[in-house]
């Protein structure tokens, strides 16, 4: 049994930074290049991603498992590195392959984007989700998880994440959302 207030306050600093390093400029600089005001509510804040940050890491560090008697556990520790293999030259015998035990930075670096494709139950999703708590973890960027089934023709990406960073009680404007890049920092896990 894993104590979810005893994760929540050990992640606590650690969001801050993330939040105070990398969020908070990146929204400034938007703010900036589209003359708003930081402080108006037509943009995200980073009290907005704070929040968002919290609810989905407790959401995705913590799996339920048939295997210990559906006990709750940390994926981090139940967690099985993929290895990624490169397929696309189907003539080469040399695949390239990465063994993912955490975010791969030079991966991603290398390659705009990837596509994991397996049968169902191989690890996909948790994957994505434990390369997301890794972002946060380490300040790689601004991980946004998106599961595809809830995206539709009348249902865009960009309204997707509105509704994931709102809250309850901050909410912020989609009008400026057509603009919003933060290609340099963000991180997107995609899930089927």
């Amino acid at each position: 049994m894993i104590p979810e207030a005893l994760l929540m306050e050990a992640v606590k600093p650690v969001i801050s930074t993330l939040v105070k390093n990398v969020i908070t400029p990146q929204i400034q600089k938007f703010a900036d290049k589209v003359h708003i005001a930081y402080n108006e509510l037509l943009i995200p804040r980073g009290e907005h991603f704070e929040e968002y940050f919290y609810r989905t890491f407790k959401k995705y560090s913590i799996m339920n498992t048939l295997v210990f008697k559906n006990e709750q556990r940390l994926l981090k520790d139940l967690y099985i590195p993929l290895t990624l293999v490169r397929d696309d030259y189907p003539k080469k015998k040399d695949k390239e392959q990465t063994k993912v035990d955490k975010y791969p930075a030079d991966l991603i670096r290398n390659y705009n984007k990837i596509l994991i494709t397996d049968t169902a139950g191989m690890g996909k999703s948790t994957l994505t989700k434990r390369l997301f708590l890794d972002v946060i973890e380490n300040g790689y960027g601004i991980p946004i998880y998106i599961e595809m089934r809830r995206l539709k023709k009348d249902r865009p990406i960009l309204l997707e994440i509105q509704e994931q960073i709102n809250s309850l009680t901050k909410e912020f404007d989609r009008k400026p959302q057509g603009q919003i890049h933060y290609k340099e920092h963000t991180r997107m896990f995609r899930n089927h």
